[in-house]
């Protein structure tokens, strides 16, 4: 897997207050940032290097952060992903909710990550629960699947909306775990 640098670029970003009581151990602040992929491909990322334009550097690690960057096509309109959570409490699945698929197309594989999927070249159901690998699982994993479609006519490749899998625990149990999850790794 080659590193996020080689493929993805970090355009502007932001770092604001976030209004939320998480006692005195913890503070809270929005990091928006906005990523270019320069070129397709699986990138990973362990952490952000930010460069302060009066000079010296900020490291803030992230987990492992991969980026699985396709090619732009036109084919979004083959299935609806609105159903599908945005977030879950469960740090063990990713469950998925799909709906509209066009006519004749079927569901024939789903990615979650570099190494699991599933697969069926009959075609997938449109909604279901995959488990999660639990070597080494943070209590908190975004996924945006990556799904493959047979048209027919050939196979499209599209990415679905993303779930934050875990992230609706509390959320001081979740930054605990977290915690407790990064001081091992």
């Amino acid at each position: 897997m080659k590193r996020a640098e080689d493929g993805i670029t970090a355009g502007k970003f932001e770092i604001s207050d976030f209004e939320v009581d998480l006692g005195d151990k913890y503070a809270a602040y929005v990091f928006t940032l906005e990523l270019e992929a320069r070129k397709t491909g699986v990138f990973t990322a362990r952490g952000l290097r930010l460069v302060r334009s009066g000079g010296g550097e900020l490291y803030y690690h992230v987990g492992n952060w991969v980026f699985d960057v396709g090619e732009e096509g036109a084919d979004a309109g083959l299935i609806d992903f609105s159903g599908s959570p945005a977030a879950s409490s469960n740090a063990g699945e990713y469950a998925y909710s799909y709906a509209g698929l066009s006519l004749g197309a079927k569901l024939t594989r789903l990615w979650i990550s570099e190494d699991t999927y599933v697969a069926d070249e009959a075609g997938l159901p449109l909604e279901g629960r995959i488990p999660l690998p639990d070597e080494n699982r943070p209590p908190v994993t975004y996924i945006r699947a990556r799904l493959v479609l047979d048209t027919g006519e050939g196979k499209s490749v599209l990415y679905d909306n993303g779930c934050y899998c875990g992230a609706m625990a509390g959320a001081g149990e979740t930054l605990a775990a977290s915690e407790r999850h990064w001081a091992e790794a």
